[in-house]
C-alpha cells in the first residue's frame, strides 16, 4: 500500500495506542475465519451407514437461529471433495453402555436444505460399532467443524493476538482506524493496515480483521509493537498525554444532539473522534474511566409525560433556553410564563456539565432562598447535567407560587424569573 493510499484524505493519522506482545500471528488465507469465536451450540443426528464409510450431520431440528447461520456460513464454504475436521463430539449414551465420539476427518459431499451435511468418512477412529445413529441428546459437547482444505470462501487478512487478552479490547479501536505491527527485521508487513472489525474467539483469541493485504507471519514467542494510528489534527496539549489513561468519549453535533460513543478511548484519541465525520464543527467529551452502557444516539425523550419542554444550554456562565415544539427561540436567562402542569428542561447538551454539577437547574421561591439552597419541593434532577438523558422535571400545581425562580445549584447568581399565567 502507498503512501499516498495512507493519506487519501486530509487528515493524517496519529499514534494514539501502543502494547508489546509475544503472541501474534499474521494471516492472510482462504480460511474459516467467519466461523471464528461463533461456536455451534446445537448437536446434530449423525447417521452412518455403508459400513460407516457415509455420514450424515442432520440439524434440521434445530432452533438456534445462530448455529443455522454459521452452518450456512460453512457450506458456503464447501465444495465437493472438500475435508473437514470434527472435535468435541464425545457421546455418552448410558443406557446402552456406549462411550465414543465421532471426531474425525470427514470429505464433504453436498447438503440439502442447509442443514444436512453429506459426507465420507477419511478417519473416524473412535466410531461405536454397535451404533449406526449417534442422537443429539447424548453428545457432552456440541460437535465443532474446522476446515481443513479447499476452502472456496473469500480471503480474509487478520492479527491474531492470543496471549494478550484484554489488551486488543482496551486499544478503543474502530473502523477504518490504522494498526500497524513493528518488530526487529520486519520486511513482510511495514505498513500500517486500516481495519475493519475486531473479534474474540471462543478461545480468547482477540482478531483483528484488516481491509488490506497482508502476509502470513507467525510472532509467535517473538516480541512484537501493536500501534494504532487514528486520522485527525489534535492540539498539541493532546500529543504528549498519558496514552495509558482509558475513558470514554462523546460526539455531537453542534447543537447537541449526540451522535457516538467511543470506549476505551485516551483523550487524544477521544479529540480525535470527531474527524470521524465529515463536518469537523462535531463536538465531543472525554470521561476518564467510564463506559458508553446504556448510551443512545439521538434526541432523548425517556418516554415521560409532560406539557412542555424546554432545551437548556450553558453561553458565557448564562442559562440559554428555548422551549421545544414551539417557537420559543433561546434566550439568556429569559423570563418564562408557563401554566400549571409538568414541564421537562433538557439538560443533556454538553454545555451543561461541569465536574462540580453547577449548572443543575433548581428552583426556590425567593432570590435569598435560591442563595441559601432553600429549594421548592417541586422538581426532580435526573443524571447528571451534561450527558446524555440529563433532565430536569418540574411540576408546577394550585399550592406553587404565582412567581418563583429559576438557578443553578452550584452558582448562585445565575438566575431567573418564572411566572405561572
Amino acid at each position: 500500500m502507498s503512501e499516498q493510499e495512507f493519506f487519501k484524505n486530509d487528515d493524517p493519522p496519529y499514534l494514539v495506542k501502543t502494547f508489546d506482545s509475544y503472541g501474534i500471528n499474521i494471516v492472510n488465507s482462504y480460511t474459516d475465519v467467519d466461523l471464528i469465536g461463533k461456536k455451534i451450540n446445537s448437536s446434530p443426528l449423525v447417521q452412518y451407514y455403508n459400513s460407516f464409510t457415509k455420514a450424515i450431520f442432520d440439524y434440521s431440528n434445530t432452533e438456534s437461529e445462530n448455529d443455522l447461520e454459521y452452518i450456512s456460513i460453512l457450506l458456503q464454504g464447501l465444495t465437493n471433495g472438500n475435508t473437514f475436521t470434527v472435535s468435541n463430539g464425545y457421546y455418552v449414551k448410558d443406557q446402552d453402555g456406549i462411550t465414543s465420539n465421532v471426531n474425525g476427518i470427514y470429505q464433504f459431499n453436498g447438503s440439502q436444505n442447509d442443514n444436512l451435511i453429506l459426507t465420507t468418512v477419511i478417519s473416524a477412529a473412535v466410531l461405536n460399532n454397535a451404533e449406526s445413529r449417534y442422537e443429539r441428546d447424548y453428545f457432552v459437547d456440541p460437535p465443532q467443524f474446522t476446515l481443513n482444505s479447499g476452502f472456496t470462501g473469500d480471503p480474509y487478512y487478520v492479527i491474531k493476538s492470543m496471549t494478550n487478552y484484554g489488551n486488543v479490547d482496551s486499544l478503543g479501536a474502530v473502523e477504518n482506524d490504522l494498526i500497524e505491527v513493528s518488530y526487529t527485521g520486519n520486511t513482510a508487513n511495514v505498513d500500517r493496515y486500516r481495519i475493519e472489525k475486531i473479534e474474540t474467539s471462543s478461545e480468547n483469541e482477540e482478531i483483528i480483521f484488516l481491509k488490506d493485504i497482508v502476509n502470513n507471519d507467525n510472532r509467535l514467542g517473538n516480541l512484537s509493537t501493536i500501534n494504532l494510528y487514528v486520522r485527525g489534527i489534535p492540539p498539541l496539549s493532546l500529543i504528549e498525554i498519558d496514552k495509558d489513561v482509558n475513558g470514554c468519549a462523546k460526539t455531537y453535533t453542534i447543537d447537541g444532539n449526540y451522535l457516538e460513543c467511543f470506549k476505551n478511548q485516551n483523550e487524544l484519541q477521544a479529540y480525535l473522534r470527531r474527524f470521524k465525520y465529515e463536518e469537523k464543527n462535531v463536538l465531543n467529551t472525554w470521561t476518564e474511566g467510564c463506559n458508553c452502557i446504556g448510551f443512545t444516539s439521538g434526541y432523548q425523550t425517556d418516554g415521560l409525560n409532560f406539557d412542555a419542554e424546554f432545551s437548556v444550554k450553558i453561553t458565557d456562565n448564562n442559562y440559554f433556553i428555548a422551549g421545544v415544539y414551539t417557537e420559543v427561540a433561546y434566550s439568556t436567562n429569559p423570563t418564562l410564563n408557563i401554566s400549571e402542569g409538568i414541564f421537562k428542561f433538557d439538560q443533556s447538551h454538553f454545555s451543561n456539565y461541569s465536574d462540580t454539577s453547577k449548572y443543575e437547574l433548581v428552583f426556590a421561591e425567593t432570590i435569598n432562598e435560591l442563595l441559601n439552597q432553600d429549594y421548592l419541593n417541586i422538581f426532580e434532577n435526573n443524571y447528571v447535567a451534561g450527558t446524555e438523558n440529563a433532565y430536569t422535571l418540574l411540576s408546577v400545581g394550585p399550592s406553587t407560587p404565582r412567581t418563583f425562580y429559576y438557578g443553578a445549584r452550584g452558582m448562585p447568581s445565575l438566575y431567573g424569573i418564572i411566572n405561572i399565567i
